[in-house]
């Protein structure tokens, strides 16, 4: 099963530099979708990532999403299986 919640717009690159370059190798704002997949929280990037950086807020949003996430698939698990 995989349930998602998209962090915002399409997922992957977008092709934007919204806080400019900031190494030589930055590709751009990614977009990512966060969910499940059986027992796991997921991170879908939509492409390959070596690094990721964001502004503080923007961590802390990613931050909450990941904690919501992780409640939801922990409650998930502890429902008695449907009979």
């Amino acid at each position: 099963m995989y349930d998602s919640k998209f962090f915002g717009g399409e997922v992957g690159p977008t092709g934007k530099l919204p806080d400019g370059r900031l190494t030589s190798k930055d590709r751009g704002e990614v977009q990512i979708r966060i969910g499940r997949v059986e027992n796991s929280v997921l991170m879908d990037f939509g492409t390959n990532l070596s690094w990721l950086a964001c502004p503080p807020s923007q961590a802390r949003e990613l931050a909450a999403m990941l904690s919501e996430w992780a409640d939801r698939v922990d409650e998930w698990n502890a429902e008695p299986p449907k009979q």
